[in-house]
């Protein structure tokens, strides 16, 4: 159990950063490590600074070894599955009604689980830890590609607006081409490789699109729509369909 002391001043010793440090994969033998944050400041922003680094509980000083007891028992038996995006890996804390959709979550080895059941095959190893992983990358891969297509039918609906387009074409084409590389670099752990040329193509539209910017003509931002979808719906698709849909998409991109 992490704890936030009052005063906290040194950022070596921070609970907060420790947890976020546990939930990156190459920083922790398990990423998946059930964690308890225990903290003196119930402030809003602090409680949900402290539920954004990935913990599982959030527990406010003074508490009773009843409470902390209901805490680590609800790992043990009623753990939230993880949902991992650009900026977060944690438990899902929206419920499947709150979700966006499109998005889903997995359920994580659960090394406290396995200990108080008496349990090794529930326990973190490699393996587990990997199959987890793999199934996390390809869900974010997936919601983020929906959202590079949300963001372009957005420009496309606000074509001609000038104040919108001045004040948000530039950014919100920064993010497609950030989030372009989140997406690349996990398609290397996912064995998905074949959407690269679905990426490529976006980011060439999106370079296109990037000098012209604030003033993004018809032609470009109907390829950057059309583009985002190709990705987004590749997604679904084996290796030999994307392929070949995304032949079918290059020569319809050259007919507009």
């Amino acid at each position: 159990m992490a704890m936030q002391q009052r005063g906290y001043d040194r950022a070596e010793l921070d609970p907060s950063k420790l947890i976020k440090q546990t939930r990156q994969y190459g920083k922790s033998s398990d990423p998946y490590t059930p964690m308890i944050l225990a903290s003196w400041n119930s402030a809003s922003e602090v409680v949900a600074q402290s539920l954004n680094t990935g913990t599982d509980q959030l527990i406010m000083w003074p508490f009773s070894i009843e409470q902390l007891g209901a805490r680590v028992s609800a790992l043990v038996n009623a753990r939230k599955p993880f949902i991992e995006t650009e900026s977060y890996l944690g438990p899902d804390r929206r419920g499947a009604k709150g979700r966006a959709i499109g998005t889903d979550s997995v359920e994580v080895p659960n090394a406290l689980r396995a200990r108080v059941l008496n349990r090794p095959d529930l326990a973190a190893s490699p393996d587990s830890i990997e199959v987890a992983r793999i199934s996390l990358e390809r869900i974010k891969i997936n919601n983020i590609a929906q959202r590079i297509s949300v963001i372009a039918k957005v420009l496309k609906k606000h074509q001609g607006d000038s104040g919108y387009m001045g004040a948000r074409a530039a950014p919100e084409l920064a993010a497609i081409d950030k989030s372009l590389g989140v997406i690349r670099r996990a398609l290397v752990l996912t064995e998905m490789e074949y959407l690269q040329s679905f990426c490529n193509s976006v980011e060439q539209v999106t370079a296109q699109l990037s000098h012209a910017a604030p003033d993004l003509d018809s032609r470009g931002v109907a390829l950057l729509e059309q583009t985002a979808l190709a990705l987004r719906v590749a997604m679904d698709l084996d290796e030999e369909t994307a392929n070949a849909a995304f032949r079918l998409s290059d020569e319809v991109a050259k007919a507009i």
